[in-house]
Formats: structure tokens, sequence, C-alpha cells
């Protein structure tokens, strides 16, 4: 990804280790942000005054914001995930502007757009789709004849494979051998050239490290665990966001923390869905 290349030449810190921290600082940021914009506008259809706007969105910021594995990710950032949601938050935020006005050039260019930064975010890391799905439901749900427009559907999967293009990268930078140089998805043995760039050993090989092979998942369907194991895990995870406690001295606050939180977000989605049923969908 561009951002692992040009970033890190920017003079803004001593070294390469504290720009990177920096850029996880600041899509963070940029990332809370959105998720400000995104409650402000959500609050429009049923809180008048701004002010209370203004301190809505700014809650779902610093929650957004102060949540465990954001933070974490945010001052020692060893991975993609801050990247990975800043996508995230500006794709949804692209979304929530579009279902204002779906209809128009300019509603195009959002939905090319959307497409386009979920590619990139993608070729960033795997999360970058998370937030199709959303978008899958509200395009048919606004603007029903946006699906049979085959032109702008051909845009926007264009779009689509224009961001994920730093993936062609991968074979062109193995093949000159690099000191790191995992996976090695070339068919290169000794020097770049188009016949082995463009081989089949080099396909299989990108694909290989694409699929993640390496870690030899099991397939979706074969379960591991029982399906409530799971949902242990994934309230553990969900408890540890705003009272980590790794040495378990509060189990009791951390577990009335994490209830109190996932009620008051049912809670606000139930009362979205009642007062502006519109922006709800």
């Amino acid at each position: 990804m561009g951002h692992e290349r040009v970033y890190p030449i920017l003079p803004i810190a001593p070294n390469v280790a504290m720009r990177i921290n920096i850029l996880a600082a600041i899509c963070s940021a940029a990332a809370a942000g959105m998720w400000f914009l995104i409650t402000e506008r959500v609050l429009v259809g049923w809180l008048r005054d701004r002010w209370q706007r203004i301190v809505g969105g700014s809650l779902a910021a610093l929650i957004g914001a102060t949540a465990f594995t954001v933070w974490a990710q945010s001052v020692v950032n060893e991975k993609v995930y801050t990247v990975s949601l800043l996508g995230l938050a500006l794709v949804s935020w692209l979304t929530v502007r579009w279902c204002d006005e779906p209809y128009g050039f300019k509603a195009d260019r959002l939905l090319v757009m959307i497409a386009y930064l979920s590619g990139l975010g993608f070729a960033n890391h795997m999360a970058g789709f998370l937030a199709l799905p959303a978008v899958a439901v509200a395009v048919p749900l606004r603007r029903p004849d946006t699906m049979i427009r085959w032109r702008l559907l051909l845009a926007i999967a264009g779009a689509l494979a224009l961001g994920m293009t730093p993936f062609l990268t991968q074979p062109l930078r193995a093949a000159h051998f690099p000191a790191i140089n995992e996976g090695e998805p070339t068919g290169c043995a000794t020097e770049i050239g188009v016949g082995c760039t463009l081989s089949k050993a080099t396909f299989d090989r990108f694909m290989y490290n694409l699929n993640r092979s390496q870690y030899q998942k099991p397939g979706l369907t074969d379960r591991q665990a029982p399906f409530i194991a799971q949902v242990e895990m994934w309230w553990l995870y969900f408890r540890w966001q705003w009272l980590r406690d790794p040495f378990d001295n509060h189990p009791g606050i951390q577990q009335l923390l994490a209830t109190l939180l996932l009620f008051l977000g049912g809670l606000g989605g139930y009362v979205h869905w009642k007062r502006d049923r519109k922006s709800f969908a």
C-alpha cells in the first residue's frame, strides 16, 4: 500500500517507527471525526437544536476513539488496522451523504468513490469490504433503479477494481527479491521478466498469499468450537473495549459497563428507527 511507502519518508518524526505510529494516530483520529459527522447527520432528523447534535456526535467520536482495540492500535501500530478503520468510517460517511441525495451526477460520483475506496481499503486489509453490505442494502432501498443502470454499474465495478490495483505491486516487487519477501508471489527465479511475471506460477503464488493459505485456516462451515463459545468470545472482546482489566480485578464493573453500552446502543437504534425511519434504512 502507498501509505507504507510514502508516509515513512515524510519528515515529521526522527525515525520510521515514530512516523508510522503518528500515521496510526492520525487515521484513528480522522475515523473518530467521521463518526462525529455520521452521528450529527443522523440526529438532524430528530433533534432540532444544533448543540444537541454536536453533543451526540462528540459522544460517538469519544466512545469510538477510546475503545480498547482502537486506542491500542492508535498508539502502537504494528499492523494496518487504523488505516482500515479510517477507510471503513469514510465509506460509511459517504454512504450517508449519498442517502441524503441519491439522485443526480453528484450522487453517482459518490457511489463510484465508495467503490474505489472500498477496493483501496481491501488492498490494505480485507476489512476494507466491511461497509459494502450496508451500501448494498442502502442503494436498492433508496434508489432501486440504480441496480439496472448498467453504465453506472460498470463505472462502480471499474472503480472497485482500480482501488485494488496495489495488489499488482506484489509480484512486481517480489521479482526484485527484496530482503523481506514473505510469500514470494512471483514465478521469476533469478530476475524479473514479462514471461515469468505473467506465468501461472506467479498467479498461483499470488493467490496463495491473497487467500491466506499459509495459515491453513479451516473452511467457514467447519466448526472448531460450539457456537456458544464463539458468542462468549465476541462478548469477551466487547467487554474489553471500555475496561480492559487484564488481571480480572474488576469483572463486575467490566460486565456492568459493557452491558450498559450494549443497552444504550440498542436503545439508540430503536429510537432512531421510531423517529426517523428514512435515515435508519
